[in-house]
């Protein structure tokens, strides 16, 4: 039985990325920028310094990883992910 995301008949997104996973199993600038955020929002506390310690390496992963998609031509993988701006 084929996965939930393989491609449909009509195509669409899901299909597209379906496919390029398939292929290179190797995961693209935007979607590692956007994880190393989620787990730099999750892991921070305000008024927590060691939690600002365990949060910081991967915020500035985050930030690499935005840095080189926007480089690449991906665009900016955190514009639309929060309404607050991203604290990078």
């Amino acid at each position: 039985m084929p996965g939930a995301l393989e491609g449909s008949s009509s195509g669409g997104a899901a299909g597209d990325l379906a496919r390029i996973q398939a292929k290179s199993r190797k995961p693209s600038l935007r979607y590692l920028a956007v994880q190393q955020f989620a787990i730099g929002e999750l892991a921070f506390k305000p008024f927590d310094e060691e939690a600002a310690e365990i949060a910081a390496p991967y915020l500035l992963k985050a930030a690499q990883f935005r840095t080189d998609a926007i480089m690449s031509g991906e665009g900016d993988p955190l514009v639309n992910l929060t309404t607050v701006s991203p604290r990078l």
